[in-house]
Formats: structure tokens, sequence, C-alpha cells
């Protein structure tokens, strides 16, 4: 009997690590947030609009006005609305320490508070903002920290059963 209860126990531990892997797998943004073109990359480069030194927080996908903008991972929907250079913004809480973040776009088709899965179709691409043309400006935050979302984007843009 005490054999069988600590394997009872074992399993369960296992049965949890489980569930937070999948958790997390599903809490990682792995797929590109919409069709298009990478107009830009994260990094160093000359600013579109006065031409000097910029730094760009994360990647332009350029594409059609009003094209899907598609949830790169499950989440929580925790802004939307317009924010400045942004323009209009939505931006996803995955837990797990991950944000991301959409930008520039037309119209918003979530809101805050709402749960999204991975290829939800959040929003529509635009030119809002301080942008030079229409364009989905996506970033990737982990602990409060940007990183470059082409180290996770592996899977193409669209609706994931």
């Amino acid at each position: 009997r005490s054999l069988l209860g600590s394997l009872e126990d074992r399993l369960s531990v296992v049965a949890r690590n489980v569930e937070r892997r999948n958790a997390l797998a599903d809490a990682t943004p792995s797929m590109w947030p919409a069709y298009g073109w990478l107009s830009s990359g994260m990094g160093p480069r000359r600013d579109p609009i006065t031409g000097g030194p910029d730094y760009h927080s994360g990647l332009d996908i350029a594409g059609e006005r009003g094209q899907p903008v598609y949830a790169t991972a499950a989440g929580t929907v925790r802004h939307v609305g317009y924010q400045g250079a942004y323009g209009n913004l939505i931006v996803i809480d995955h837990g797990f320490g991950l944000e991301t973040r959409y930008g520039h776009l037309q119209r918003f088709l979530v809101r805050p508070g709402g749960k999204v899965d991975r290829g939800d179709t959040i929003g529509l691409i635009g030119a809002t903002g301080r942008t030079t043309g229409y364009h989905l400006h996506y970033e990737v935050v982990a602990n409060g920290r940007l990183i470059n979302p082409l180290q996770l984007l592996t899977q193409q843009p669209g609706r994931r059963r």
C-alpha cells in the first residue's frame, strides 16, 4: 500500500510538471503575427522619418491595409487602445513573464480582459501612430526585457487548431 501511495505521489508530480510545460508551450509566441514581408528587423537602423540613427524595438511586417493580425500565443488581452507612436496597440499577457505587443492597427477585434488562443485574429493591419505605411509593429517582452521575435517565430501565420 505504501509503495502504491508513493508511486501515486510521484505520478501526481509528473502530471503537474507536464501540465506546466504544456501551459508554457501554449504561452510562448511561436507563429508569425501576420502575412507580409519583413520591412524592418529589431536593432539599430536609420529612422524612416528623420533619417537619423534609431533603435527599432521589434519587427515591422508590411502588408495590405485591413489584413488580419493573429495572436502568436495563448494569453489574456491586457491593453487595447491608442498609445503614442504605437498608434492603435494591443498588448497580450501570456503569463510566465511573456508579453506581446501589436502596433499601428487599423482596427481592434478583441477587448481588454479577453482570452485568446494562438492563431486567433485580434486586429487588422493599419497605419496609425508614427508610421510611414501599412504594417504591423510586433514586439515580444520576456520578464520586462525586449527580445528579438525572430528567435521564436517558427510557424506560419493563421489559425492553429
